[in-house]
């Protein structure tokens, strides 16, 4: 009786220490793994914030993760850098013994998720110098659902300063813009005028140089930082197990 009391001891002090490293160890093991692989492969000046939940927590022992934020900082786009892109990803399984072995996160599958890349009013204005070529950008506004382009033409030779009010929208996964007023020296423009003024801009863009296959499909318009939202897709962490 005294052997089966102490071998009940010992399932139950390793069920404990299961319970306490579903809690405590794995998590902080996986995303350690996770944020130094993404430094390396996204070229990060620093080590990525990484979350990792299942959901219970024992389930971690298999693999089982019900959900993973990831916040990265630093980041360069094709010549942009977001003050923050954050991936929220989708319930995936991780092959537990290849990552104990390897180091690195095995994903059973290639992961997708969630994707918010928040660009101030400066990076903003960058994107739109480089891309406009045939219309003069003085400088930008953002505001709540709003984008103030400032500019200048030329009027019987006198320059003369114009603004244009328009909303940003994504169409064919780029962001585009659409005007709603121009105004010169304040004063609301004929709209033939403000066709012929804006005849022949286009503003694209789409998120570049970024490791994993993207998709934009919203924008959001805040005090002065625009927000895009879309998916993230083929995430690997550096391999897939199975």
């Amino acid at each position: 009786m005294k052997i089966l009391g102490v071998f009940a001891a010992v399932i139950i002090l390793v069920g404990v220490v299961a319970l306490i490293g579903c809690y405590t160890f794995l998590p902080a093991m996986f995303e350690a793994m996770v944020a130094k692989n993404l430094q390396r492969s996204m070229g990060l000046t620093s080590e990525p914030d990484v979350k990792l939940t299942s959901d219970p927590p024992p389930r971690m022992l298999a693999g089982k993760f019900a959900r993973g934020e990831i916040e990265m900082k630093g980041l360069d786009l094709g010549g942009v850098k977001p003050d923050r892109v954050t991936i929220d990803l989708e319930p995936f399984d991780v092959d537990v013994s290849e990552s104990a072995t390897s180091r690195s996160v095995r994903v059973r599958e290639p992961l997708s998720g969630t994707l918010r890349v928040e660009l101030s009013e400066r990076q903003v204005e960058k994107i739109a110098r480089e891309r406009v070529r045939e219309f003069r950008i003085d400088g930008l506004d953002l505001k709540k659902d709003q984008i103030t382009v400032a500019s200048e033409v030329r009027i019987l030779g006198f320059p003369v300063p114009v603004s244009v009010d328009g909303e940003v929208f994504v169409r064919n996964g780029a962001l585009a813009f659409e005007p709603w007023e121009v105004r010169a020296v304040g004063v609301p423009v004929p709209k033939n005028l403000t066709k012929a003024l804006l005849s022949g801009v286009d503003f694209g863009y789409r998120i570049e140089d970024f490791p994993y296959d993207t998709e934009i499909q919203d924008v959001q318009v805040e005090e002065e930082r625009l927000i895009l939202i879309g998916e993230v897709r083929g995430i690997t962490f550096g391999g897939s197990g199975g």
